[in-house]
């Protein structure tokens, strides 16, 4: 590997971890959910987060990304679809916050297979994360360069992605936090739900 291909492999990683650690709804929803659940649904959860971050990662490698963001249709539907889905995730929180952690999650069938899934949706529904690809592999990335280059920034951002969110969801997993968020559950559930939801109205919002 010689020092130009090291270096553009550590631009991305940086600038996809610095832009990933920054809390958003992809954040909020994993902390929420490790928060409140086993330890296994929250890895569930960083799992189907890191699969959402594969597929557009991978978009962005090809420059699918790119051209799908100077769409001003499908911007408008990302943006629609995006918001929508993200304030239906904080109505969710706010509501859990009236009933006991347990039952929430046994009302919101809180299984591996279903927090996966939500989890990649979650990434998947953020327009951000279009634009962040497909600006970051596009500028990172030149269009010379190599297949095999391609494949290493994605697996980069991936092996990141995976880091990081399974970091998350073992720290806010453990019983120090979660006995902490026991008992200010339904404050907690309805900061993150307002949270959501006005992530959502403000995508809505941005349409305009």
């Amino acid at each position: 590997m010689n020092t130009s291909t090291s270096a553009t492999l550590f631009s991305v990683t940086f600038v996809y971890l610095a832009a990933t650690m920054t809390p958003g709804p992809n954040f909020v929803y994993l902390t929420s959910i490790a928060s409140t659940s086993p330890r296994r649904i929250a890895l569930s959860a960083a799992l189907g987060m890191t699969t959402g971050t594969l597929v557009l990662a991978s978009l962005g490698a090809l420059g699918t990304a790119a051209l799908l963001g100077r769409s001003p249709v499908f911007d408008v539907v990302l943006h629609a679809a995006g918001g929508l889905y993200l304030a239906y995730l904080g109505v969710k929180l706010w509501r859990g916050a009236r009933r006991g952690v347990t039952e929430f999650n046994k009302e919101q069938g809180a299984s591996p297979q279903r927090t996966y899934l939500t989890g990649m949706v979650t990434v998947l529904s953020n327009p951000k994360g279009v634009i962040f690809f497909g600006s970051v592999l596009t500028t990172l990335v030149p269009p010379s360069a190599s297949s095999a280059l391609r494949v290493a920034a994605t697996l980069a951002i991936v092996v990141s992605s995976l880091c990081w969110h399974s970091f998350v969801a073992v720290i806010f997993s453990t019983a120090a936090v979660q006995s902490f968020y026991s008992r200010l559950k339904p404050f907690m559930n309805r900061v993150f739900g307002a949270v959501l939801v006005g992530l959502g109205v403000a995508l809505v919002a941005s349409i305009a």
